[in-house]
């Protein structure tokens, strides 16, 4: 019998579904992720020399990965805690 080869979108989707029934929480806001909301992202950005090895993958929801662009899990910490710093400082009326 000779394996068959399936498209990559049919590979990605069968991935993503593996991922959501393993931990169905986004990486990196933590809130559970339903099927339809939830994207593959590429840890190290494909931009940035990353790899599609699964290794190199996690489930996001929507809104995160969109969020996270392409930065690094480093650039995208220090660039959250700026902005909630930020959002601190404007709520009590000082300077950031």
């Amino acid at each position: 019998m000779s394996a068959v080869s399936l498209p990559p979108t049919v590979r990605r989707r069968m991935l993503r579904v593996r991922m959501l029934r393993r931990s169905n929480l986004c990486r990196y806001c933590r809130r559970p992720v339903a099927k339809r909301n939830s994207t593959l992202d590429h840890i190290i950005p494909r931009a940035r020399g990353g790899t599609s090895a699964r290794s190199n993958l996690t489930l996001a929801c929507k809104t995160c990965n969109a969020f996270k662009g392409d930065r690094s899990p480093a650039e995208l910490t220090a660039w959250m805690i700026r902005v909630f710093v930020a959002s601190i400082v404007a709520r009590i009326g000082g300077r950031p």
